[in-house]
């Protein structure tokens, strides 16, 4: 059997599920993750071998919620037939599963050569964050290879697939492996985000919100991000908030802000947490409630302590709903004249409030 004769939807699952830069749709890869669960349960080994791999990640969507005999099975079963498909015939879409599978970095190379899209998104930001990360690589060698990893980019991104065209949009917007070139981002970006991209979608709204490549306009940018966060895209769902609060290209509605807010924290968006605490804290959009307030701001605090200082804390919320009830949360409003605001991490340390971490952010119209 052909992999390569597959039902597309295999390809969607599997640009969401591995190291490839997601497009950022729930929605899309929980629907795609629907198709293949419907023709692995007929029996179709490719899909069923998918459907192992997307089970393994965290956040899989329901329909590829496997229990851990199944999900083994559906994987032994059908190897096999992959590693058959691959080594015969260089099959690109199988050497790519088999490298999700095994985690072999030697046969995802192969795969991207072989001109597996994804592979070759996935190989481009494999090279990129080596290249980034080694402490001990020249600047020359650094270079060559963000160069590297752009030209598999720009592989992917020749061949239409939208991803490839976002990651080769951001090397041009940066600057990285590329001659920074506005033009061509913006190009590239709009082309990943006609095609559907919320990531991209998302980016489109932001240059018109900011006049960055583009004349500003605020109505522009509110369709942009109302059209990512329909997507499910977390960062969608938070910019098209931050319009609705504040009335930017788009009515003002605090309500219906607050709903996407919601949306944007649930999907993991640490400023929509951050957002949503300031809303609670003021009432603004929905009922005041400094209790929920703490709760809240509580999750988006994850960082390492960073100094103690022992304070005098005025009108602290005991969080006895959080994981550690000994920790206690304080919102801290700055004087006018503070350059910088945020949310403060209390600890009881010998009967006292001893402070532990910060949140920091510049100033903004949604920070205290």
């Amino acid at each position: 059997p052909a992999v390569t004769d597959c039902h597309p939807s295999v390809n969607a699952v599997v640009s969401h599920a591995v190291t490839a830069e997601p497009s950022g749709s729930p929605r899309a890869y929980a629907s795609a993750a629907e198709d293949v669960a419907e023709q692995a349960r007929q029996g179709k080994a490719v899909y069923a071998f998918v459907l192992g791999l997307i089970s393994r990640e965290k956040d899989a969507p329901p329909a590829a919620r496997l229990d851990p005999a199944t999900r083994t099975r559906y994987l032994d079963e059908n190897r096999p037939l992959l590693r058959s498909i691959a080594l015969k015939h260089n099959n690109s879409m199988a050497l790519y599963l088999l490298a999700l599978d095994s985690g072999d970095t030697n046969l995802l190379h192969r795969a991207a050569d072989a001109g597996n899209v994804q592979a070759q998104n996935a190989w481009g930001k494999f090279l990129f964050t080596q290249a980034l990360s080694n402490p001990q690589a020249t600047s020359n060698e650094v270079e060559q290879a963000l160069r590297v990893s752009q030209s598999y980019f720009s592989k992917s991104a020749g061949a239409g697939d939208p991803n490839g065209l976002y990651n080769l949009g951001m090397c041009y917007w940066r600057g990285l492996g590329v001659a920074q070139d506005d033009q061509k981002a913006f190009d590239c970006l709009r082309a990943a985000a006609e095609k559907g991209h919320p990531e991209a979608i998302n980016n489109i709204g932001g240059f018109f919100r900011d006049g960055v490549f583009v004349e500003r306009d605020l109505e522009m940018s509110a369709k942009w991000f109302e059209k990512s966060a329909s997507y499910e895209n977390a960062y969608g769902q938070f910019n098209y908030a931050l319009a609705l609060r504040r009335g930017e290209g788009v009515k003002k509605d605090e309500k219906k802000a607050v709903k996407y807010l919601e949306k944007a924290a649930d999907n993991g968006c640490a400023e929509a947490v951050n957002t949503l605490g300031v809303a609670l804290w003021k009432g603004e959009g929905i009922a005041k409630d400094d209790y929920v307030t703490v709760i809240t701001i509580g999750t988006i605090l994850s960082a390492q302590p960073t100094t103690t200082t022992t304070v005098e804390v005025n009108k602290v919320q005991t969080a006895t709903a959080l994981v550690e009830p000994r920790y206690v949360i304080a919102i801290i409003e700055p004087p006018p004249e503070a350059s910088i605001c945020g949310f403060a991490y209390f600890e009881m340390v010998n009967n006292e409030y001893a402070l532990t971490c910060i949140a920091k952010s510049q100033p903004s119209r949604d920070t205290l």
